[in-house]
């Protein structure tokens, strides 16, 4: 038994020691690490061997089990414990084939070497590690195996489908890849070359001594490249080293899933060149120079127990990977979230990161995105080429999609995300809506799915009122009375009976008073538009035809509930390559009668500021007012395609001017007197002013 005392931890680059032995003839020997309180070995790599003297070398001096506790040792007494010992080699040629525990398609990874955002060169070392850590770590001691542990939509024979499936691992293989300086010490490569023999007969003692597998180091020696693998059995006879190589996982060919067995072969006393990328998606290169790298005397076991924790956690690489954020276009770049309910049959939806310009310089931050459906089918992508939105077609209920987030320059993306959010497409609608009732009264309210609703359907309806919730099987008509006045939010969910997925859901308002009292009179406005033209003479002198018209658009509801309401609404534009945008700025605000009848006042303002070369180019400021604007119901009536009860006034051309109090537009260049034009009804042509 060999003692060292250290101070703890890793080396920056290896170290080697030369220690003298008595070799028996026709014998291999090797050093290993000695693990007093579990009795294992862990063989360490072995430079030169002779009759009289061994080299190992290492960056450490304890075995794993004393570094996979998530902690360092950096005490000036740790104490290391190594024996040098020897096997015949009549033993290992005596055996059939040298095993390890570790199986292909059960221990490796499921996923493929295509490298990521922190690591856009491969992170074959850092898939390699995770592996073989996770099976000492993990596997040996009762969890379940890695392969397709932490994906939902596998094909065990075909790695490319779906292979972003798997943030948590792949994020794990990145960030360790980031964790460790492969340079400092890969070029030992070089020196074990010279011996193959040694390289070769290390695996198959080392596997046989301790039914684990091995880590293997290899490169070309003309610079083209390095990269890591793990050796998992050894045929000692027929010179193979069976690999679990990250570019293949499951020894699979990523392009069309068949079997590829990978070996390194052991030939008249020379290791044959490996063929491999140093990503998946490489061509592939010629490996000439191969290395037995052992467990833990290279790899720093107890960082990648820090690591799992934050897998545990699921914020492993956030420290690294950049921020983003899934905005939905056609609901206000509202910012998606699970369970997303949308009345739309298409999703709007790009991928803006969040991060510095430290993480990427010169960019738009519009990422690249795919999207997928829950069978693992890609549905579309967003890129440059669609200004980064893409449009996802919809079905009615509940939509399982996969987004694949890509960060890079220019919009070139490597793998940053993969997650899976849950949307309801909700073809449901309440009838009536609003639900206008007295307190203790029955009022009847159905669910409308327009002919969609399963055949087992299952409706849950909340009425707001803190009563129980009521569920009703194949009938969408359900009955409820209401104890006290006041404002309700109505909600039905409509589910498949069959299999309890959500299909839809709806809402609606209730306003419950008794009669004659005003103060409950709730109004929504969904749709307000006002367009007219007039002629005009530009500050250049020219003569121009302007046309005015303000819009609140669906899904940018305005409700009131009393005499007063107001909406203020902002787009400020990011500054396009040339410096170029443009900012809104919308305003809405009015009174109503006591009665709930008539707009007295409704004053719009509408503001955008023009930029160029990211200066201030010029602002247009557009004012109309209105007076004493009727509030007239409507029952079934049409607008933009759907047929639905509203409040509306639409009155065209002279009827509409008599309630106009003020027109005013103002255009006002960079320090330029402002040019405005007010009291302009004389100029207009026909128009219409409508809100409902």
């Amino acid at each position: 038994m060999i003692s060292i005392s250290y101070e703890g931890g890793y080396a920056d680059k290896p170290m080697e020691m030369k220690i003298p032995i008595k070799l028996p003839k026709d014998n291999f020997a090797m050093g290993f690490f000695y693990d007093e309180k579990t009795g294992k070995l862990e063989g360490l790599p072995v430079e030169s061997l002779d009759s009289n003297y061994i080299t190992v070398s290492t960056r450490t001096f304890s075995q794993s089990s004393s570094l996979g506790k998530g902690k360092r040792i950096n005490d000036a007494t740790s104490v290391g414990e190594m024996i040098i010992s020897s096997i015949s080699e009549s033993t290992l040629k005596s055996q059939a084939v040298i095993a390890s525990g570790f199986l292909s398609g059960v221990d490796d990874w499921e996923f493929i070497n295509y490298g990521s955002y922190i690591a856009p060169g491969g992170h074959c070392a850092g898939q390699s590690m995770t592996m073989m850590w996770y099976y000492y770590e993990k596997k040996l001691k009762g969890e379940q195996s890695l392969f397709h542990k932490f994906d939902e939509v596998n094909e065990k024979t075909n790695p490319k489908k779906l292979w972003q499936d798997n943030p948590l691992g792949y994020r794990f293989a990145s960030t360790i890849q980031k964790d460790f300086n492969f340079d400092g010490w890969i070029a030992s490569l070089e020196w074990k070359q010279l011996y193959p023999g040694l390289t070769f007969k290390a695996f198959a003692a080392s596997i046989l001594v301790t039914g684990e597998p091995q880590f293997v180091l290899i490169r070309n020696s003309a610079g083209e490249g390095g990269h890591a693998m793990v050796v998992y059995k050894v045929n000692f006879n027929e010179g193979k080293l069976y690999i679990a190589d990250p570019n293949y996982p499951n020894n699979r060919v990523a392009g069309d899933g068949s079997e590829s067995i990978r070996t390194i072969d052991y030939v008249g006393g020379v290791l044959k060149p490996y063929e491999t990328g140093l990503t998946a998606g490489e061509n592939s290169t010629t490996m000439d120079q191969i290395g037995y790298f052992g467990k833990t005397a290279y790899i720093d076991w107890g960082q990648m127990a820090i690591r799992w924790v934050e897998v545990e956690n699921k914020t492993i690489g956030n420290d690294r990977f950049p921020t983003y954020q899934l905005k939905i276009q056609n609901d206000n770049d509202k910012e998606l979230a699970d369970q997303y309910n949308i009345d739309k049959d298409t999703l709007k939806i790009y991928c803006k990161s969040t991060a510095s310009e430290e993480w990427l310089p010169n960019t738009d931050h519009y990422q690249p995105l795919d999207i997928y459906n829950d069978q693992g089918v890609f549905i579309v992508g967003a890129g440059n080429n669609n200004g980064g939105v893409a449009s996802v077609p919809l079905k009615p209920g509940l939509n399982k999609l996969g987004f694949y987030i890509m960060c890079g320059k220019n919009g070139k993306g490597r793998y940053t995300d993969f997650k899976w959010i849950n949307i309801v497409y909700s073809i449901l609608e309440i009838d009536p809506n609003p639900i206008v009732g007295k307190p203790n009264e029955d009022i009847t309210i159905t669910a409308l799915s327009n002919g969609s609703a399963p055949s087992n359907a299952k409706y849950v309806w909340n009425f707001g009122d803190q009563t129980s919730e009521v569920t009703k099987n194949n009938d969408s008509v359900v009955t409820h009375q209401f104890v006290n006045e006041g404002e309700y939010q109505v909600e039905v969910k409509l589910y498949d009976n069959s299999d309890n997925k959500l299909v839809g859901t709806a809402n609606a308002t209730a306003n419950i008073a008794k009669e004659g009292e005003l103060l409950v009179v709730l109004h929504t406005m969904t749709n307000f538009g006002v367009g007219c033209s007039f002629n005009f003479i530009t500050p250049q002198g020219s003569e121009y035809s302007q046309g005015i018209s303000f819009f609140k658009y669906d899904n940018d509801t305005l409700k009131w509930n009393g005499a007063s309401f107001n909406y203020d609404d902002v787009d400020e534009e990011d500054f396009d390559s040339q410096g170029f945008k443009t900012n809104y700025y919308h305003y809405v605000s009015g009174t109503v009668s006591s009665d709930g009848r008539t707009i007295l006042e409704i004053r719009t303002k509408y503001v955008a500021i023009y930029y160029r070369y990211y200066e201030l180019y010029e602002t247009h400021t557009e004012e109309m007012n209105f007076i004493n604007v009727p509030i007239i119901y409507y029952p079934g009536y049409q607008d933009w395609g759907g047929e639905y009860d509203s409040f509306l006034y639409q009155l065209e051309e002279d009827a509409a001017v008599t309630h106009v109090s003020l027109v005013k537009w103002t255009w006002e260049e960079k320090d330029e007197t402002p040019v405005v034009y007010s009291n302009i009804k004389d100029f207009w042509q026909p128009m219409t002013i409508s809100f409902s």
